[in-house]
């Protein structure tokens, strides 16, 4: 059943080129190339997803998470170009924190069944952590996963993001 789920596909997807010829010739030891994060310096859209059942428990609000990722990816890009979008999830549950963040680019996707998608995720990041009634314990964790995007997105889309 695996192998059936596994079959080729369709895929249409910004990679190797973007707005105004511009190329992505990014290639890291990391394995965070062209395919992971090029989108031309194109705009990266948020979106968050909070729990909110625990929210007041350790004093964290979803609009300070909202305003940690809003204020990381404003400005930085170029609005005309779709780039993609950062999904964050945070979910809180007794002491621990879940934080997830996925980055999907733009794609037409169609698979041996014929379903479509519209985006298709390229990078992902998980952790689940203790977060000892702290709201900044769990702020600082978000921080450091934009920061660790941020990173491999400016390095991957540096020659685009600097002719802007």
């Amino acid at each position: 059943m695996l192998k059936k789920m596994l079959m080729p596909a369709t895929v249409l997807l910004m990679t190797a080129t973007g707005a105004a010829g511009q190329e992505c010739t990014a290639g890291f030891g990391d394995g965070i190339g062209c395919f992971e994060m090029w989108t031309a310096c194109g705009d990266v859209r948020p979106f968050v997803s909070f729990d909110e059942d625990y929210e007041n428990a350790i004093g964290l609000r979803a609009e300070d998470i909202e305003n940690a990722i809003e204020s990381r990816l404003r400005a930085r890009f170029d609005p005309d170009i779709f780039g993609g979008v950062l999904d964050l999830l945070v979910v809180l549950y007794r002491g621990a924190v879940y934080i997830q963040l996925q980055f999907h680019k733009g794609a037409l996707f169609t698979d041996e069944y014929g379903f479509m998608s519209n985006t298709v995720t390229t990078w992902s990041r998980r952790s689940l952590r203790a977060h000892g009634g702290q709201a900044s314990a769990v702020m600082e964790r978000v921080r450091s996963g934009l920061d660790e995007f941020m990173s491999h997105y400016l390095r991957v889309n540096e020659p685009a993001c600097r002719r802007r």
